[in-house]
């Protein structure tokens, strides 16, 4: 792991190395498979969001402060205080199949010419990306494909940008259906761990917006959800993912049923 982090007239830079650990579904205007500083600042001012750092009351509260930090094209508001860039990259465009997680997994709420399974891969990857089959509609970058870029921003930021650098190294994700784990990046520089920076908020409290705009926790710490067991393949990974999106979404009464006697982690 490289590592370097410099100051340079109160500014510091942050150097990071980056792999991906699932395909990647990100690209240009012409849809496809494509690797550009765009979805990085977005990734960034998402978990900024997701921090709760900024400490917004609101809506138009945290726009203003959002604006202040990543910049908008509104008059007077001026350019982004980071300044993110690639500085090498080794990546794989691929339009293959996309491997099988496993068998076909039982939905509940699937009834299609009387199969009511669904493909897992397929099932995370939406209509958009991919075929019912698991074919791709869109090239992608493939797994293990590699970057080098930078953050650079006004020391006095720092304890904003740290928050967001932290959250975007354990859990960064990139490009379409990230949300569903593709584009899951591993993520190597110097920080302190997510879990000692950012806002936690009582999980109640965070259904006051409809946005992202917090880190939820309960009496006993961080809400996150982390799987029993690790996999050595991304397909695999996505197979339990899928299992666990489906059981959690049909059951009768899924909203933090969590087991008795356990506390998800």
């Amino acid at each position: 792991m490289t590592v370097s982090v410099s100051r340079n007239y109160r500014n510091e830079r942050i150097q990071m190395e980056c792999a991906f650990l699932s395909p990647a579904f990100l690209g240009g205007a012409d849809q496809q498979a494509a690797l550009s500083v765009a979805p990085l600042k977005a990734a960034l001012r998402y978990w900024w969001r997701v921090s709760g750092i900024h400490q917004a009351s609101n809506a138009d509260e945290l726009f203003d402060k959002e604006s202040a930090l990543f910049g908008n094209a509104e008059e007077g508001v001026g350019k982004s205080q980071l300044r993110v860039s690639i500085q090498s990259k080794s990546v794989e465009v691929k339009t293959d199949r996309l491997p099988s997680g496993g068998p076909p997994i039982s939905h509940p709420e699937v009834n299609f010419r009387g199969n009511s399974t669904v493909n897992s891969i397929a099932y995370l990857g939406g209509m958009g990306i991919l075929a019912p089959d698991g074919n791709p509609r869109k090239s992608y970058l493939n797994v293990s494909s590699r970057f080098q870029c930078s953050v650079a921003y006004p020391e006095r930021l720092a304890g904003q940008i740290v928050p967001a650098l932290g959250l975007f190294k354990e859990f960064g994700t990139v490009g379409s259906r990230s949300r569903n784990a593709f584009g899951s990046l591993d993520v190597n520089f110097k920080i302190a761990s997510t879990r000692s920076v950012g806002v936690l908020t009582d999980w109640g409290d965070l259904f006051s917006q409809d946005y992202p705009h917090g880190l939820g926790k309960d009496n006993q710490g961080l809400l996150g959800w982390e799987s029993s067991k690790t996999f050595d393949r991304w397909n695999v990974a996505f197979q339990a993912l899928a299992e666990a999106y489906i059981n959690l979404r049909t059951r009768a009464n899924p909203i933090f049923a969590f087991p008795t006697g356990r506390h998800p982690h």
